[in-house]
């Protein structure tokens, strides 16, 4: 039986701060993506001393490039943003590591779901409408400006607006076609009546540097830094001015609990300079009262494993029943008359090239033919134009709302995407990528594609993606 006042002495125990050991402090949240920038903004907003470890580096214009140096892979010294990994039979996975998480190599895409059919009874589409509307505005979330000048002439968008929109009106048989337009997205678009244009560069509303989208920019080539509204840009911007300490190129390794309360994660600090084998990092450790991990579901996953043997509470379940995100990628060829013209022609061309009379009627047929059905044929260049930003919306096949989407999916063409890697790898010589080079990249793209074949023939040809 409990003596008259021990309950008191243990509870005097248990908060006594002075038994404790000392902090170095009093949050730490691991990883910077959509998980760690929330907790480590909201953490400090109440008034909290905040750490965030990121294993990647800050990400900017000057330090992007589309090389070899695009891949995470610290052990060969590199430290880009991507990090693409085999894990188990048939998946492959792409993670980010970099300051703002996986907002750096997403699409920007912002989905709303409307419906909760299935999902725990404390989620009710009332309160997550309220948590939605609270990150869009911190995220200046805007639907696709379908009617603002430029990007209402990107042709692969408007061909797929045009045809989700016809789909609706149609309902065919084999779909059914729930909502149909453009997308929210956390990109900064310019408004011409604002007498704002692409690539002007503004201040955020939370004091960041930005540019407004510029679709001659492939995304993926570096296009969007800047333009989208990535992390580092808002939450994580926000988190810093108001006391929140950032440690980059710091991966966690392993957790270990602290007697009497708090961690102990165990750090290994990268060092980009050393290049010599095992000498490309330091080890550290950080001790926190409250540990948020928020590394990803697949680094958070790996983070915890390592620590198993430290932490017996952990779920046998950990690492288990993992699954996609359920993307497929389609292609689509547009095939015209104007194609079949020109490939005729081009085929005149040749066979007056290697005769000797390129310059006789056959040539001059051959290239009437050629340009005339280059004119006639659509053109859909696959590079132009944000990655998603209209979509078509299906119920799925077991009849759950929002079951599926049809997205357009822009993506860097062979010929420039190889050009913009070599000259990425040439920065000993002309210095480092910019994203800038891409535009002049395609205007020798489009000047080679008009006046010399079978380029513009060719052109013709690539496909429209669709995820």
């Amino acid at each position: 039986m409990e003596k008259p006042g021990e309950h008191d002495a243990g509870l005097a125990r248990v908060f006594d701060s002075t038994r404790r050991p000392p902090f170095d402090t009093e949050v730490l949240v691991v990883g910077s993506g959509f998980g760690g920038s929330v907790a480590a903004l909201r953490f400090q907003e109440a008034g909290h001393q905040v750490l965030i470890l990121e294993r990647g580096g800050r990400v900017d214009e000057k330090n992007f490039e589309p090389d070899l140096d695009a891949q995470w892979k610290p052990e060969r010294g590199r430290f880009g943003v991507n990090e693409i990994e085999r894990l188990g039979h048939r998946v492959i996975s792409w993670t980010a590591s970099a300051f703002g998480g996986g907002s750096h190599n997403y699409a920007g895409t912002i989905k709303r779901r409307n419906s909760f059919e299935g999902f725990p009874d404390a989620i009710q589409k009332e309160e997550m409408a309220r948590a939605y509307d609270r990150v869009e505005n911190v995220m200046d979330v805007r639907p696709y400006p379908i009617d603002k000048k430029p990007y209402d002439k990107v042709p692969v968008i408007r061909l797929l607006y045009k045809a989700g929109l016809r789909l609706l009106r149609r309902q065919p048989r084999e779909l059914k076609i729930e909502d149909a337009g453009t997308i929210n997205l956390a990109i900064s678009y310019a408004d011409p009546e604002k007498g704002q244009k692409p690539g002007d560069r503004f201040v955020n509303k939370w004091g960041a540097p930005q540019v407004f989208s510029d679709p001659r920019k492939n995304s993926i080539l570096g296009g969007d830094i800047g333009s989208k509204n990535t992390l580092d840009l808002n939450y994580l911007f926000h988190a810093e001015q108001l006391g929140a300490e950032v440690r980059t190129l710091s991966e966690a390794e392993s957790i270990e609990p602290l007697e009497g309360g708090g961690y102990r994660v165990h750090v290994r600090r990268y060092i980009p300079g050393a290049r010599a084998r095992g000498n490309r990092y330091e080890k550290e450790s950080l001790t926190a009262k409250r540990l948020v991990v928020a590394a990803g579901s697949i680094g958070s996953t790996k983070l915890l494993l390592n620590s198993k043997d430290r932490m017996p509470k952990l779920s046998p379940m950990l690492g288990g029943k993992y699954t996609t995100n359920g993307n497929t990628i389609n292609l689509i060829i547009p095939i015209s008359i104007g194609l079949l013209i020109s490939g005729v022609g081009l085929a005149a061309l040749g066979y007056a090239f290697f005769t000797g009379n390129l310059f006789g009627w056959i040539g001059l047929l051959g290239g009437l033919l050629y340009y005339a059905g280059l004119r006639l044929a659509p053109f859909y260049p696959a590079d132009v134009g944000t990655i998603n930003s209209v979509h078509t919306q299906a119920t799925g096949v077991l009849g759950q709302r929002q079951g599926a989407f049809i997205e357009v999916a822009t993506y860097p063409t062979p010929g420039k995407g190889l050009l913009a890697v070599a000259r990425s790898a040439l920065k000993p010589l002309f210095g480092p990528y910019r994203p800038a080079h891409y535009t002049r990249i395609g205007k020798l793209a489009s000047w080679l594609r008009e006046h010399v074949p079978p380029f513009g023939f060719l052109s013709r040809f690539w496909p429209i993606g669709l995820l």
